[in-house]
């Protein structure tokens, strides 16, 4: 006999909520680590040129993190059978085009601040894995969009 699931949606809404904000915090320390890095010492050492490496990349991962569980929370509250996501095409359309572009504003300007200490490999190389993360990011968005879209939150 095949026992039934009931799947709480609000729970898990929370929960990947929760992810996020770890998510967000630890992007925030990686990105101030970047800017301490950069105002203080010599960031064109090679260890120090490792180490923003190592932290842009962290940075990106929690960024990327961030778009991802903001996907899932949004396919999770589409499947509940009470409605959790309030429908507002216009305003729905607006907030989640100003999320992505302010999250991929903070990860172009950080390359472009390694720009300002002379550090152009560190820069190429960062801007390199930005624009794959930006495809890669896009390309996530697609399933969720269209799940939107048949719900008739999103024209």
């Amino acid at each position: 006999m095949k026992k039934t699931i009931e799947y709480d949606h609000q729970s898990s809404t929370s929960f990947l909520g929760i992810l996020t904000t770890i998510c967000c915090l630890l992007g925030g320390f990686a990105f101030t680590g970047i800017i301490a890095f950069l105002t203080s010492g010599d960031p064109s050492a090679l260890l120090s040129q490792v180490i923003l490496f190592t932290l842009f990349m962290g940075m990106g991962f929690f960024i990327g993190s961030v778009i991802i569980l903001n996907n899932l929370i949004n396919l999770v509250a589409l499947q509940s059978q009470k409605p959790i996501i309030p429908i507002y095409p216009t305003e729905w359309r607006t907030i989640n085009t100003l999320v992505m572009v302010g999250s991929w504003c903070i990860q172009f300007a950080v390359p472009l601040m390694f720009l300002l200490n002379n550090l152009i490999i560190l820069s190429v190389l960062s801007m390199i894995l930005t624009v794959l993360w930006f495809i890669l990011g896009t390309r996530n968005w697609k399933p969720v969009e269209k799940e939107l879209r048949r719900k008739g939150i999103l024209h």
